[in-house]
């Protein structure tokens, strides 16, 4: 059995678990029509690095890609909350590595270039290391200058293997049971995020001939 026939089930998979929890092309973190480029900033971001939220609002984030992400964002102060997560390992075996959450306080003009940015661990020992003291910035494409984060806020347990991490504040503590609303909604929160990530490693180690294979699959579901 090929590589690509191997990897696409569990693709699919993976992807009914998420349902549609990405979308395509820069994400407009502001309301009403799309704007021009130059009426907006946009701060682009590698894969590893989660925004997760502007001005205390969530987004909805493309799939992960080698070539990572972009948002706009109007004219203005913002608040940029955003994370490193990221699998590690093989096919068989994976350990999901997550650091605290960076807050960054921005204040941004029409037509500007940021970078989301960190110094990329080349094993997962130096991962393990990075989460421990995360080192995240934002840098101005245009002067090169680099804006540090205001605060790093905790969020508990920072490598797991096989399972789900909790996300932090932004959702509420699930116990041992699923005896509440809010609890079993949180659970199944962090369940859908879990594959969502899962997602992503598995789209890094396909072949190309894999991903086309996906690509096609997800065209004729549209």
């Amino acid at each position: 059995m090929s590589m690509s026939r191997r990897l696409l089930p569990l693709f699919l998979l993976v992807l009914l678990s998420v349902g549609c929890a990405g979308v395509e092309g820069p994400v407009r973190a502001y309301e009403g029509p799309p704007r021009a480029e130059a009426e907006v900033a946009t701060l682009s971001a590698p894969s590893a690095l989660e925004v997760l939220s502007v001005d205390g609002r969530k987004l909805k984030l493309p799939y992960g890609g080698d070539d990572g992400y972009s948002i706009q964002l109007l004219p203005g102060a913002h608040r940029i909350r955003a994370e490193y997560r990221e699998f590690w390992g093989d096919a068989t075996n994976s350990t999901r590595v997550v650091s605290d959450v960076a807050v960054f306080d921005l204040n941004v003009s029409a037509g500007q270039r940021l970078r989301l940015d960190y110094p990329v661990p080349q094993s997962l020992l130096e991962a393990e290391r990075f989460v421990e003291d995360p080192r995240i910035w934002v840098e101005d494409r245009s002067s090169g200058a680099r804006i540090e984060p205001v605060d790093i806020v905790p969020r508990g347990s920072a490598v797991t293997v096989g399972g789900p991490v909790a996300d932090g504040p932004e959702y509420p503590a699930v116990g041992s049971t699923r005896g509440s609303d809010a609890a079993t909604a949180a659970e199944d929160e962090l369940l859908r995020r879990d594959a969502l990530e899962r997602l992503k490693f598995w789209w890094k180690l396909a072949p190309a001939e894999a991903r086309g294979a996906f690509r096609q699959w997800l065209a004729e579901q549209e």
